[in-house]
């Protein structure tokens, strides 16, 4: 695991309820918006890390 995905993951573990919520919602409209494409699935994963 490389330096910035552990800085990710630290983000993303917050304790704050609100500010989880909204990388919850952040992630949700990436998804939706990737859903949509016609990529090939390799495509989309990498995408979405």
């Amino acid at each position: 695991i490389s330096d910035n995905e552990d800085k990710d993951e630290e983000r993303l573990d917050s304790n704050d309820p609100e500010e989880m919520f909204q990388n919850i919602q952040i992630q949700k409209e990436i998804i939706a918006n990737i859903r949509t494409r016609p990529w090939p699935m390799r495509r989309k994963l990498k995408v979405l890390k």
